[in-house]
């Protein structure tokens, strides 16, 4: 559930070492600001919560997303039950990462391909 928010960071540090910049230089404003702007909203990570427990039953579903860009790539598996008329959902797979620039497509097989390899 907390992939997501590491992306943001581990796109600009990418960005940054192919900027070269040097320890004593100072940064560009753009990074600053999306660095700033992704610090600002992690306060709204002290609201998640992980269960710990999964109500597997007859009714439970595995869903798959994977998605990719050019900079990134991202897949989680979602486990779904309903419970008494309820329903359940649980995150129990995330993964993202950087890629080198690909063209969109071969990108998207990429993910694809290492989703179904760590699943």
């Amino acid at each position: 559930m907390l992939t997501s928010s590491t992306l943001l960071p581990k796109l600009i540090l990418q960005d940054l070492w192919k900027s070269h910049f040097s320890w004593e230089e100072e940064l560009p404003f753009t990074f600053v600001d999306k660095f700033s702007k992704w610090l600002n909203e992690m306060y709204l990570l002290k609201d998640v919560t992980l269960p710990r427990f999964m109500n597997l039953n007859e009714t439970s579903e595995l869903h798959v997303f994977v998605d990719a860009c050019k900079g990134a790539y991202a897949a989680c598996v979602f486990v779904r039950s309903e419970v008494e008329g309820e329903s359940e959902t649980h995150s129990r797979k995330e993964q993202s990462g950087s890629f080198k620039i690909f063209e969109h497509s071969k990108v998207v097989i990429d993910g694809l391909l290492h989703r179904s390899k760590t699943c």
